[in-house]
Formats: C-alpha cells, structure tokens, sequence
C-alpha cells in the first residue's frame, strides 16, 4: 500500500508535511481534503468522532498518522534523505512546536483579514456553491466556525505570538548554519527549517506550493510585517529555491 496524504492545497500544515515527504523522497499519493464534506470521512480514518479533527493525515499499513511532525517522522524513517536526524531531534521538535504556535497565531490575523474581505471570501467558496445565494453568508458562517475551531491553540495577542517567532526566528538565523549560501536552524536542513518557514505564509505567501487566490493571498499577508521582516521573507524563497 502506498500511503496517502489527505491535504489542503492552501494549507501551511499541509504544506511542511508535503515538503517533508517530498524533500526525503518517501513515497506517497494524494488526496484533496474538502473541509466539511469530506469531515465525515477524515473522523472515519482516524477513528475520531469527536472533538476538532484537521489534516494533513498520512493513511499507512501501519495506521494513520496526524499532523506534520508525525509525517515527517514517517520520512525519516521510510524515505531515503534525513528529515529528522536522531542527533537533532530534540531541537527539531523545539522548533517544530515554536512553528504551530506562531503559525496559529498568523491564521487568526489572516481569518480576521478574510472577514473583511468579500473577495477573499467568495475565493474559498467551492465550486458547487458559487451560484447559490447568500454565497459569502456560507464563507463567513465557516470561517467563523474555524477561528471557534482553533481558539482554543491559538496564543493570546495572535500578532505579538507571530511577532516574537520572527524575532527570535531571525535571531537563530543569525549564528546558524548554511548550506549553498542558504542558512537554516541545524547543521543539516530539515524538517526544522520546513516547519518554522511556513509562519512566514502570514507575512508573505510563498509564490508556488500554496494554491491561494489573489484576494486569499492578500488576506494571508500582513504588509507591515513583510515590510519589517523582508529578510526573513528572502531566507524563506532561499530556502524554497534551494531545498524544495
């Protein structure tokens, strides 16, 4: 069996298990996850039936593995290039932590931004629904549902959480390691480096890999922080450039 990675197109989460899989070469297949119709069939795999369930989930002979470090564990020992070298594991999953918070924090200031945005918010209707009345009542009634969703993981002052990550993120860089004249956290790239340059999705989007609308990629920036954390935006499209 090969396994199979449930997967938004436009999810950060979903993204840093993609790239650790892709980058240690373990094979998988995938499958598009479409937020509440298919939230039926996500409790079905994981055998969960209450409480909030999100992917990316990775589906194996040997049962079903939730989130992006359990993913990525999954690369490193079925893939054939380091994701999580044993010798680092314990700073991989410091900063793998650090990254779920901040990113948490970056996706309730960008669902605050969608809420405001009737573009933004008609791009994250589906298809099927484009035509039905009172489309941005259904956007905005999901959205709201997702921030009481992830409230409860979400840091206090969500913009001060992001801010304090990238401070300390552009702090670590500063005497890390580098690569191909790219820097990164460890003494080998890694899983990392992939988990902590998806916070940067809620300053600057990446330009490939996250499949977002124009208005959406809009509501994911936050001007100022691009502006005050340029560098940190040109390290992340090194980073991708390099290593993705």
């Amino acid at each position: 069996m090969t396994p199979r990675l449930w997967s938004l197109s436009y999810s950060p989460w979903s993204e840093r298990a993609r790239w650790a899989l892709d980058y240690g070469r373990a094979p998988y297949r995938k499958r598009s996850y479409k937020p509440l119709f298919d939230e039926l069939a996500l409790r079905r795999a994981l055998g969960r039936w209450r409480g909030p369930v999100s992917v990316p989930i990775l589906e194996t002979e040997g049962g079903v593995l939730d989130g992006g470090l359990a993913i990525a564990e999954y690369a490193e020992a079925h893939g054939e290039q380091p994701v999580i070298p044993p010798e680092q594991r314990s700073e991989v999953l410091r900063w793998d932590e650090r990254a779920s918070a901040a990113m948490s924090a970056g996706r309730m200031c960008s669902l605050v931004r969608t809420l405001r945005s009737p573009a933004s918010m008609a791009e994250l209707v589906p298809p099927n629904l484009q035509r039905v009345p009172g489309k941005l009542a259904i956007a905005r009634a999901g959205i709201r549902r997702t921030m009481r969703k992830y409230a409860p993981v979400t840091p206090a002052n969500p913009e001060d959480a992001l801010v304090r990550a990238l401070e300390e993120l552009r702090e670590a860089l500063a005497s890390g390691h580098e690569t191909d004249g790219v820097r990164h956290l460890l003494p080998t790239f890694g899983y990392a480096d992939m988990s902590i340059a998806q916070i940067l999705a809620f300053v600057e989007p990446p330009k490939s890999h996250l499949r977002i609308g124009d208005a959406t990629r809009e509501t994911y920036r936050d001007g100022a922080l691009a502006e005050r954390f340029a560098d940190l935006v040109e390290w992340r499209d090194g980073v991708y450039e390099t290593f993705r």
